[in-house]
């Protein structure tokens, strides 16, 4: 639906090259809080487009929906959401556009602020 690697790392509060890792297939594994974040974000934004705003919103969302034709991703709603966990998942549909239900909000985490122990 238009969601850029660059939007969907500020989302999950990663960088950018991690999340494009998760993209290609190349994380081996995920840590339990990445995992977290990313069902949130997915719970939040499955059925969300990506806002257009400006021209770089525009190109970006673009360039995703070029990448999801490209890679045949199907749209959320052809997920089988029992099945998003399990290895080797391959959903049935493949690409077709998808409009939405509305504009996916802005999601920023929370920035973590590490405080040094007194005494440590």
């Amino acid at each position: 639906m238009g969601h850029g690697s660059a939007r969907i790392a500020r989302a999950l509060g990663t960088s950018e090259d991690t999340t494009q890792r998760l993209v290609r297939g190349d994380a081996r594994t995920v840590s339990p809080p990445l995992r977290d974040a990313v069902a949130d974000l997915y719970d939040a934004w499955w059925d969300k487009r990506a806002p257009e705003r400006t021209r770089a919103e525009r190109a970006a969302a673009a360039r995703a929906r070029r990448r999801a034709a490209a890679g045949n991703w199907c749209a959320a709603a052809a997920l089988n959401d029992h099945q998003l966990d399990t290895p080797g998942y391959r959903p049935r549909a493949g690409y077709r556009p998808a409009t939405g239900t509305g504009v996916a909000p802005d999601i920023r985490l929370p920035v973590r602020r590490h405080y040094k122990r007194k005494g440590a």
